[in-house]
């Protein structure tokens, strides 16, 4: 009888230390998550996002002024429509083909440019042809790539802020208006910095 104690004892002694350690788990494992969301928000708040303003000739300029920086030879006019003109070698000539789109905004803050209308110099000659010769002139810059299917140019601002140094995403596009809002993010902590040493 006393063998028969001894072994309830100790299957009660198990099952008390089974339930303490799973309430003592599951009552630990929302903390860390909550704790978690918690830094995740703290280094959310460290950015501040400053939205900048620009009319079409800035834009133009600053667009410019990465093509430069890089070497490339396009050249961009933004208006209600965005013209781009891009140097390309066909059949041993040398022109300039010429694109027109639409400008739109992706959800990375990017700049996307729906094809209108292409054309290569005096020549005409079919959208995928033209689609095809700009594809090759164009596939050795980082920041603009072409999507054939829609007829795309995209302008990756991502990439385009590395060569200006600044963490630069469109924001909201008004081409009729003129008007295009970007915004850039600071890290407070080193403008906070760099205001006290000022």
């Amino acid at each position: 009888m006393q063998s028969f104690w001894k072994k309830a004892f100790l299957i009660l002694l198990c099952l008390n230390i089974l339930a303490i350690s799973v309430i003592i788990y599951l009552s630990l494992s929302p903390v860390k998550q909550v704790f978690q969301e918690q830094t995740e928000a703290q280094m959310e708040e460290k950015n501040l996002s400053i939205a900048i303003p620009m009319n079409g000739q800035e834009l133009e300029g600053l667009i410019q002024q990465v093509m430069e920086k890089q070497g490339v030879p396009i050249e961009m006019i933004v208006g209600e429509k965005f013209q781009i003109f891009i140097p390309v070698s066909f059949q041993g000539l040398n022109s300039h083909l010429s694109i027109v789109g639409n400008p739109k905004v992706d959800q990375g803050g990017n700049l996307l440019i729906e094809i209108s209308d292409i054309s290569l110099g005096a020549l005409n000659l079919p959208d995928s042809l033209a689609l095809q010769i700009m594809s090759q002139s164009v596939d050795s810059y980082d920041y603009l790539t072409l999507s054939t299917n829609p007829n795309q140019i995209h302008l990756d601002f991502q990439k385009i802020s590395e060569v200006i140094g600044l963490n630069l995403r469109v924001k909201e596009i008004y081409p009729k208006e003129d008007r295009y809002i970007f915004t850039i993010d600071v890290n407070k902590q080193e403008l906070f910095n760099q205001k006290e040493f000022n």
